[in-house]
């Protein structure tokens, strides 16, 4: 960085669509730890309920402190994101769904690592949040959730163990990695349209990025609620999920002399396991055509076979979830 840029060192994405109840939360977690460097941007993306009027509220309460997007029909969320990317003037972007909101520290905490020129991606931990918090989630606490596997707090080269990690745990959400503006360019965007959407970005941004860093601490509160993508399954949404394992192939063949044996068959894992809870709805009511289907496809999308991927879970101590992958797999082929 030169004296002459005058860039924000971090643009806060948001993307808004009927979150009114959440939002105030959200940019609240934001603002209460952003410096003067710090740009926040909220999409609305056509909202039916109060989240834009809030939106127009929080702008004026905040004085020159949040930027307002609009679009002109709703457009989901890959679109929205796409739509903040490049609207945003930061060398450094972190997305960050609405409802949901940053842990005290988390923007401190990224800006030690910023600073540094060894690092271009950082990648960090969460908290999952319930809405409504029952009274075992104040008893136990809400659970902490680990994004990878590889030696923390030092800028990591093996794209091998990074990758195996990552498919292991299956954590590619765009919100837990913040990464410096070069590794989106031009091209790297969200998939429109689609569910599932980070599948299809977030790998492609890993294997871009030099020199990321992991770091082990929750800077990010997902909440889960009654509503959201993921709570409000259906066919679509299920076979969003098998399409998007077909961009698989063409990462590893992209990538293939950066990926060890380790991190293919963790991809093969990744692939049979994301298709196991896609074909649940399907295997549950009887629709074998559309199980079968799902399972050429998932074939097609998997780097290596479905014992490759039992294997892979014996190697880590989930024998059960192989299992269950294998008689999926099996449930499907005999029918």
């Amino acid at each position: 960085m030169t004296h002459a840029d005058t860039r924000p060192w971090l643009s806060v994405l948001i993307p808004v669509y009927n979150v009114e109840a959440y939002l105030e939360a959200c940019v609240a977690s934001v603002l209460a730890q952003a410096d003067d460097g710090v740009e926040v941007l909220l999409y609305n993306d056509v909202s039916t309920d109060g989240s834009r009027t809030l939106m127009q509220t929080l702008a004026e309460r905040h004085p020159g402190r949040l930027r307002l997007l609009d679009g002109d029909r709703n457009r989901g969320l890959s679109a929205a994101r796409n739509r903040l990317l490049d609207a945003s003037r930061g060398r450094w972007i972190w997305f960050l769904d609405s409802d949901d909101f940053l842990l005290p520290g988390a923007i401190a905490g990224l800006k030690a690592w910023a600073a540094r020129d060894d690092v271009d991606l950082v990648l960090c931990d969460f908290r999952e949040h319930h809405d409504p918090q029952r009274l075992r989630h104040r008893l136990l606490g809400e659970r902490y959730q680990r994004t990878q596997d590889i030696p923390p707090r030092q800028p990591w080269r093996d794209a091998g163990t990074l990758m195996a990690g990552a498919f292991a745990l299956n954590q590619f959400h765009a919100w837990s990695k913040i990464g410096r503006r070069e590794l989106y360019a031009d091209d790297l965007r969200f998939p429109e349209g689609r569910y599932f959407e980070d599948i299809a970005t977030t790998p492609a941004l890993m294997l871009r990025a030099a020199s990321p860093v992991y770091v082990p601490e929750a800077w990010v509160a997902y909440r889960k609620r009654t509503g959201s993508i993921l709570s409000t399954p259906n066919p679509a949404k299920w076979q969003h999920l098998v399409d998007a394992m077909d961009g698989v192939p063409a990462l590893v063949a992209r990538h293939r002399d950066r990926l060890s044996e380790a991190a293919l068959a963790a991809a093969s894992y990744f692939v049979y396991r994301n298709w196991l809870g896609a074909t649940q709805q399907a295997r549950r009511e009887g629709d074998r055509a559309t199980a079968m289907r799902q399972l050429v496809q998932c074939r097609a999308s998997s780097p290596r076979s479905v014992g490759t991927a039992f294997g892979f879970c014996l190697r880590r101590g989930w024998a059960w979830r192989g299992l269950r992958i294998l008689a999926g797999v099996w449930q499907v082929s005999r029918s």
